[in-house]
């Protein structure tokens, strides 16, 4: 990051190392220095809801992609529990995904999960 402190791809993956090892307080940190320098940033926003509900705090995080500021303006969101989940913490987590695929990110790929999935079974001995 000391190499290329101006592109905020590197400073996210930064910031998703620290989450990775549960370092959520630097990982916000780093993502204040990352809003300073690239105010308004939608990738920042996502990465902040991100570790934001991954310390619990998934009212802020859904507070988050709520907002009325946010760039992708996420108004109605479905609330359904999910595997013992309450309602809240699947819809911040499904508002972040649809936020994710209207810019442009990848949309996931079931078919060919599902192949690797097999293609896996069929390699890997049973347990």
């Amino acid at each position: 990051m000391a190499l290329k402190p101006d592109v905020v791809q590197t400073r996210l993956g930064c910031v998703r190392m620290e989450v990775v090892d549960r370092k959520f307080p630097r990982a916000l940190a780093l993502l204040d220095k990352t809003e300073r320098l690239f105010p308004g940033n939608p990738s920042i926003h996502l990465n902040r809801a991100t570790v934001l509900s991954r310390m619990k705090r998934d009212e802020e995080a859904l507070a988050l992609l709520n907002a009325g500021n946010a760039p992708w303006a996420v108004r109605t969101v479905r609330e359904r529990p999910v595997a013992g989940r309450d309602g809240p913490a699947f819809a911040c987590f499904e508002a972040g995904k649809h936020a994710v695929l209207a810019l442009g990110g990848r949309p996931y790929m079931e078919d060919v999960a599902s192949d690797m999935a097999a293609r896996l079974k069929g390699f890997l001995p049973p347990p």
